[in-house]
């Protein structure tokens, strides 16, 4: 009867089973290809018995399993119950009791030839091979592991004595101790990479010395400057505090409203030196630079309008629109009922600062030319302004924002300022 089948993990098994079964499978090719009257079949027979094994029973069946096309044991052929567990399946082996004793069934379906290659052997002789191999493979690597243990053993030992050796080379040499010329000339090498050392530390820390020298150098200009930066702007916030103070002594509002401007201005810019600022306050900066400029051109207005207060509070660069306004009074004419407008407000995912008067320009302008002037700098270094402007909010916020500048149909300019929402 048959048994169980065969699920072995044993990679050495699976192989065993394979290269039998492709043995068998092979020589049914070669003797297939070659057969013909003048072939002897007996000598392909008995060819393959002896390439797989004289122990082993050989049997090919058809695909319905009903026909013997070639077996070396005809008795077990006449039992149809060993290869009922059949399946159209490349390799599998299972188990069967054949005359009392335990067989392993190794069997191979080829889809090519229709065909179902068979091979019988005791349980004992199938995988004796293995077990063989096996155990070589252990003498093998266990005479490895002892040959590999007795080199690091003989290395380490020499490696051992030349560390014990130039340790106390080192110590007579940092003790300044006298040798005996034949012991240093039979060390010479070592002795030579101890010079060699010594002067690579020497100049080492010469190099480092030099170079803390300098940082430190460094170190106190950087803190000269700072101290000198602190210095001026104090010393500017004090003097325009005095022409305020002799201005309102004098009854003169217009000098004592310039001082005052130009010192919130120096202080905004200078005294704290976070980059970021709000919205609220650029507009504070951009009233207290026309009130300035109020001082030549009496006749400003100067208008916000705003679509939501939360965008007050909202973060925006220092001196981002100062400049733009600075360009207004630049570049156009400042005639009756002058009016500077800035417009702020959200769309989509961007808020949107637009500046822009109430009069119309005198000259055409190319506003490809200017927007790329805007983007890219003038040759000649000219109009850095906006460019300026331009600049540090890409590089702040990203390429997706920036400054450009738009002609209404009425001819009014529109400096227009994108940052993100």
């Amino acid at each position: 009867m048959y048994g169980y089948i065969v699920q072995t993990e044993n990679q050495q098994e699976k192989t065993y089973i394979k290269s039998k079964l492709e043995t068998l499978k092979k020589t049914d090719y070669l003797y297939s290809s070659l057969s013909n009257e003048n072939v002897n079949k007996v000598v392909f027979h008995e060819l393959l018995i002896s390439s797989l094994d004289g122990y082993a029973d050989i049997i090919v069946l058809d695909e319905s399993k009903q026909h013997v096309l070639f077996t070396n044991n005809n008795h077990i052929v006449t039992k149809p119950k060993y290869f009922r567990a059949l399946e159209e399946s490349p390799y599998k082996a299972y188990e069967i009791e054949y005359l009392k004793v335990k067989r392993i069934l190794m069997y191979s379906y080829d889809e090519y030839t229709k065909k179902y290659y068979i091979i019988i052997e005791p349980t004992k002789n199938a995988f004796d091979e293995i077990k063989r191999n096996s155990q070589n493979m252990l003498m093998i690597i266990s005479l490895s592991i002892a040959l590999f243990l007795v080199i690091i053993y003989i290395y380490s030992n020499k490696i051992s004595s030349t560390l014990y050796t130039l340790t106390d080379m080192i110590k007579n040499y940092r003790s300044q101790n006298t040798l005996p010329q034949s012991y240093i000339q039979s060390n010479k090498k070592f002795y030579d990479e101890l010079y060699k050392i010594e002067n690579e530390i020497y100049e080492t820390v010469n190099y480092l010395i030099e170079r803390e020298n300098k940082q430190t150098q460094a170190f106190y200009k950087s803190q000269l400057e700072n101290l000198q930066n602190q210095i001026n702007p104090h010393f500017l916030y004090n003097t325009l505090e005095n022409i305020n103070q002799l201005a309102m002594m004098n009854d003169i509002e217009v000098i004592s409203n310039l001082s005052r401007g130009l010192a919130n201005l120096f202080r905004y810019n200078t005294e704290d030196r976070n980059p970021i600022t709000t919205v609220n306050k650029e507009l504070y900066i951009i009233s207290e630079y026309i009130k300035i400029m109020k001082v030549r051109f009496s006749s400003i207005d100067y208008h916000v309008h705003i679509q939501d207060d939360n965008l007050l509070e909202s973060e925006m660069l220092k001196f981002t629109l100062q400049p733009i306004v600075e360009n207004i009074f630049k570049h156009q004419s400042i005639r009756e009922h002058f009016e500077i407008n800035i417009d702020i407000y959200a769309r989509d995912t961007y808020r949107i600062i637009e500046i822009y008067t109430n009069q119309s320009v005198d000259v055409e302008i190319d506003l490809n030319k200017v927007n790329h002037f805007v983007n890219y700098g003038r040759e000649d270094g000219s109009g850095i302004g906006l460019y300026n402007v331009n600049k540090r909010i890409q590089l702040h916020y990203g390429d997706d924002y920036g400054v450009y500048l738009k002609l209404r149909e009425n001819g009014i300019l529109v400096s227009t300022v994108s940052l993100p929402l």
